[in-house]
């Protein structure tokens, strides 16, 4: 980790491998967005209940590799 990244604030963008994805997603009115690869425009595609699955992502892209394509679930609400 280099001291620029330490010194950043709370980010709640991270990466999830499946099983914590479903977990953190779980009972949570979630987006999903799709990004070119530049990462230059980023489009909703699709808003759903959790739990979401990488297949879900996926799915919502139109895609069913994700070559060339950034898809980000971004959490909504989840239960108080």
């Amino acid at each position: 980790m280099t001291s620029e990244r330490q010194n950043m604030p709370d980010v709640t963008r991270m990466t999830w491998d499946a099983e914590r994805l479903i977990e953190r997603t779980k009972n949570s009115l979630v987006e999903i967005y799709t990004a070119d690869p530049n990462n230059v425009s980023a489009a909703p595609v699709k808003r759903l209940d959790g739990p979401v699955t990488m297949l879900d992502g996926l799915q919502a892209a139109g895609r069913y590799e994700a070559r060339g394509y950034i898809v980000e679930v971004r959490v909504v609400s989840q239960p108080s």
